[in-house]
This record gives C-alpha cells, structure tokens and sequence, in this order.
C-alpha cells in the first residue's frame, strides 16, 4: 500500500507538520526510494540478461558456422595423388622402399674406466679404421 504525500494547500507555513504526518512523509519518502531501488536492480538485472544472452546466441551462431566450414573443408580433401610413375627412366621417379632386417647391438656390460685415468678422445676407438 502507497501513501501519498500530505496535501498541505490550507497552511500557510510549508515546513510545519504535525507528528502524525511527519512519520507518513517520512514512510511515503522510504517507500518510494525502496520501489526506485528495485525498479533499478530489476532494470539491471534485466539488462545484464539481454546482454548475456545475446552473447550466447552470438556464440553458438558462431560455433555453428565453425562446424559448417569444417565439415565442408572435410569434404573437399582428396586422398592424395594415384598417378605414380613406375619407369625409373621417368621424370618424378620414387623407388618403392623395401624394409631391411636391423640388428640391435647392446652391451650389457659397459667398460669400466680405469679410475687413475679419464677417458678423452684419443682413446676412442676409431671409425672406418681411420684414426
């Protein structure tokens, strides 16, 4: 229930009120503030929704044209080219790469070193036999 301000036409003096009508001005100033608070925290809220919620439309409409480019580059790939050329002689010639058989050599037992000496690069073993 609202309140509405004292009408005050009859006095002579603005500012004089009785007791009474001083608490009913000060009851109609509260509730009106109070209503314009939640008038504005709705207002707010009510904006902040719109906004949020376009957002969320702007997002999926975008993820949404995400997958449709992906999904038609997808289909525009090819499996590569067929055409391979099988004389030697020819231009663009790739031999067919056979595979080997690979031996693992480990050692088990890694040589020690002599504690009176360090190990250098002289003492390496030389490969191909050149020294």
């Amino acid at each position: 229930m609202t309140l509405a301000p004292p009408d005050r036409s009859g006095s002579s003096d603005p500012d004089a009120t009785t007791p009474g009508e001083h608490d009913a001005i000060e009851q109609f100033v509260v509730r009106r503030a109070a209503r314009q608070r939640r008038a504005r925290r709705r207002r707010r809220r009510r904006r902040l929704l719109i906004v949020q919620a376009t957002a969320t439309v702007l997002f999926v409409a975008l993820l949404a044209g995400l997958v449709l480019v992906g999904w038609s580059s997808a289909l525009r790939i090819t499996g590569g080219r067929s055409d391979e050329v099988t004389d030697p002689a020819a231009p663009g010639y790739v031999a067919a790469a056979r595979p080997t058989g690979v031996t693992l050599v480990a050692f088990a037992h890694p040589p020690e070193p002599v504690a009176s000496e360090e190990p250098s690069i002289a003492d390496e073993v030389p490969i191909d036999g050149v020294p």
